[in-house]
């Protein structure tokens, strides 16, 4: 079946270019394609077919064809990226018999030590570093040939029962630090006597400062051969921990909502509630469960209220619903009749205000999303339409004054201290036990980031994965304000 596959790739590459040709023909000319032209097309049509073993070999004569500059350096950049991410280790293997010199063996050395590295066969993966390193000095991977060769000597001595940990125990972030070293310490179980852990917990304080942060990270690796590491909060600290991780090719699952940290390296993850999370959830909710369609955003115009709005925004286009208006006001707002109006057209000139006729509002919309503090909310509207909100108004200030403004109102949270899941009251009561005081988000994320680094798949914040993208995916919780109460909905 192989074989008839390639067999028609090749023929299509042949009619494509036969076409081609007969376009351009002139008097007395038939042009022919050229050099290398053929067996890349043929390698193109192999690899959108999923064949890359033979993709590689038909590119690989087009560079024996002698292709001009242009096609060489397109040809050479596909070899290198089906080396990279599209062969298995023994094709690998199988490539390197035949070009154990020259164009490609460089990046086939590299491939076969990362791969070998994979499956923890450390000795191989020395073997073809050492001939990578000794004899392709000036290689394009060589930076990524030493670094792989510290993060392999780091891993022959991991010990799989230790955890690291990186916090803010000292300094202005000290509390939450401190806060999340209890669901830590709870999570490994290294101090109950019920259970028998093998487990093993390191703990540094990052001081929330960056460069504490990526010293601590070397610590848990070169010291203490932890297996992962949890933490540090704080976008600086993170970052310079994650780059340090990476670099030491030490999983790390960070506690912050810096966007790009993940695109650090594949040794890099991230847990925490993040804004599309929770727009997806709601609007998710929002269309599939209660049928609305229309949308409508206020926002405050400050970093969340943008970053959340336009979130939302998209977020609503992808699952096909319409955004049917979009204001903004200002922080220190207190009056939002002209950004209502606005929404609900009632805008309208001095003219019209002459001519004595009172426009009627059109409200087109079912659902009026507010990214902002849920005293902000209460002072707008309510009965313009469905109120959405966000992660912050899960807080008892949602409980205060003017709360019956918000009676209905939607919201999503990671973590609700009165759910009725099994596993939370289970979290709840013995995180009360251990320390006195009820859990909160911080606590709840810190925890499931140990549990995770403990091999553990379900925490008490729900069922989790890892995107390819580097961040956790878990259901979020659907919370409503009902009869002057916080309820889970979903």
């Amino acid at each position: 079946m192989k074989r008839q596959q390639q067999i028609l790739c090749v023929l299509c590459a042949v009619l494509i270019l036969f076409a081609a040709g007969c376009a351009r023909i002139t008097v007395g000319k038939f042009p022919r394609p050229g050099a290398g032209e053929m067996e890349s097309l043929t390698g193109d049509n192999l690899a959108k077919a999923g064949d890359n073993r033979a993709a590689f070999d038909w590119y690989m004569k087009s560079l024996e064809s002698g292709p001009d500059a242009a096609l060489e350096q397109s040809v050479r950049k596909k070899i290198e990226a089906i080396i990279a991410d599209g062969l298995s280790l023994d094709q690998l293997k199988e490539i390197k018999k035949d070009y154990w010199w020259g164009y490609p063996s460089g990046y086939l050395l590299y491939a076969l030590a990362v791969a070998s590295s994979d499956i923890r066969d450390f000795e191989k993966a020395d073997e073809y570093l050492s001939r990578f390193l000794f004899g392709y000095k000036g290689h394009p991977l060589f930076k990524k040939g030493e670094a792989l060769r510290r993060r392999i000597a780091a891993m022959k001595l991991v010990n799989p029962y230790a955890v690291g940990c990186v916090l803010p125990l000292t300094g202005k972030y000290a509390t939450y630090g401190n806060q999340a070293l209890d669901a830590v310490i709870l999570a490994s179980g290294i101090f109950d006597p019920e259970r028998d852990t093998p487990i093993q917990l390191f703990i540094e304080d990052s001081k929330g400062d960056p460069d504490t942060a990526r010293e601590a990270v070397k610590r848990l690796a070169s010291e203490h051969h932890v297996v992962g590491i949890t933490g540090p909060l704080g976008s600086a600290a993170a970052l310079e921990a994650a780059k340090e991780a990476q670099e030491l090719g030490v999983p790390i699952i960070t506690l912050t909502q810096r966007k790009d940290i993940t695109e650090t390296g594949e040794y890099v993850f991230r847990y925490f509630l993040t804004g599309e999370m929770q727009v997806r959830t709601l609007v998710t909710y929002s269309i599939e469960n209660l049928g609305i369609k229309n949308f409508a955003i206020l926002y405050p115009d400050d970093n969340y209220g943008t970053e959340m709005m336009n979130l939302f925004w998209d977020e609503v286009l992808r699952q096909g619903g319409q955004i049917r208006g979009v204001e903004s006001y200002s922080g220190k707002q207190t009056d939002f009749g002209k950004e209502i109006k606005a929404l609900t057209g009632l805008n309208f000139s001095e003219e019209d205000e002459a001519s004595g006729e009172k426009p009627v509002p059109i409200v087109d919309f079912d659902a009026l999303f507010i990214p902002d503090s849920c005293f902000i909310a209460s002072m707008i509207a309510p009965q313009l339409a469905q109120l959405l909100g966000t992660s912050i108004w899960n807080s008892p200030d949602i409980l205060k004054k003017n709360s019956e403004y918000l009676e209905g109102a939607i919201f999503t949270d990671c973590f609700f201290l009165d759910s009725a899941r099994p596993e939370v009251r289970d979290f709840i009561d013995r995180f009360y036990v251990a320390c006195g005081r009820e859990p909160g988000n911080m606590e709840a994320l810190a925890y499931d980031a140990t549990k995770i680094m403990a091999d553990l798949i379900t925490g008490i914040t729900g069922m989790t994965s890892f995107s390819g993208t580097g961040d956790a995916e878990r259901p979020l919780h659907i919370l409503t304000l009902m009869n002057g109460e916080i309820v889970q909905i979903r």
